[in-house]
């Protein structure tokens, strides 16, 4: 479903907040103050996909208010081009992938 970019919105750091808390009980730390929020994605039935930016890695954290992670995509058909917000398979992951952490240590 295509999204369209609202960068002027007003800043909502809920979710951020949200994925900090509940990863720090697996002593994942997000670092809220390395963020930037750089407005949010809405679809045609009025989800939204906030966009956080890592000011060092300059990647990005999309997340909904829900605490799901979503990767942007560009796609291009026939000469058209629309954006589409996809669910990243692992929070973790795309937490890792923005800011660069040390994924955890898996047992062996």
């Amino acid at each position: 479903m295509p999204y369209r970019h609202d960068f002027e919105a007003i800043a909502d750091w809920g979710p951020l907040e949200a994925v900090a808390l509940l990863l720090a009980r697996d002593d994942v730390e997000v670092e809220l103050e390395n963020f930037m929020h750089m407005g949010c994605a809405v679809n045609e039935e009025g989800n939204r996909v906030f966009l956080y930016k890592h000011v060092n890695t300059r990647r990005y954290l999309n997340l909904d208010k829900g605490g799901q992670a979503y990767v942007f995509r560009v796609i291009r058909r026939r000469g058209k081009e629309r954006h589409e917000y996809e669910l990243f398979p692992s929070l973790l992951l795309a937490v890792w992938r923005a800011q660069v952490i040390e994924p955890p240590l898996l047992a062996s």
